[in-house]
């Protein structure tokens, strides 16, 4: 083979290499702005479904006192933060 001829094919395979190179890199940026968009969904629906479950709780609140003290005794439970206790009316936490 002609050194000439090698000289060019070794040229077009490093060009070559060096679009895949972009071209991977590319593809990496793009998948990572999927992944992080599909995180965000996903907190976004997160949140979302919390706010349901709060209201409909709030709800039965308002229309079955049973339903307040069972709640107000899990959460009694559940919260250890003073001032979130504090939100539900419930006295201070031993553990602080």
């Amino acid at each position: 083979m002609n050194s000439k001829v090698a000289a060019t094919l070794e040229e077009q395979i490093k060009k070559q290499q060096e679009k895949l190179a972009q071209l991977k890199a590319r593809k990496q940026a793009i998948d990572a702005r999927v992944k992080a968009s599909e995180s965000k969904k996903s907190r976004t629906d997160d949140t979302r479904r919390r706010i349901l479950i709060g209201a409909m709780v709030l709800d039965q609140w308002k229309n079955n006192s049973d339903s307040e003290a069972k709640t107000k005794q899990a959460l009694d439970k559940f919260l250890t933060k003073d001032n979130d206790r504090k939100l539900f009316g419930l006295s201070p936490s031993s553990q602080g």
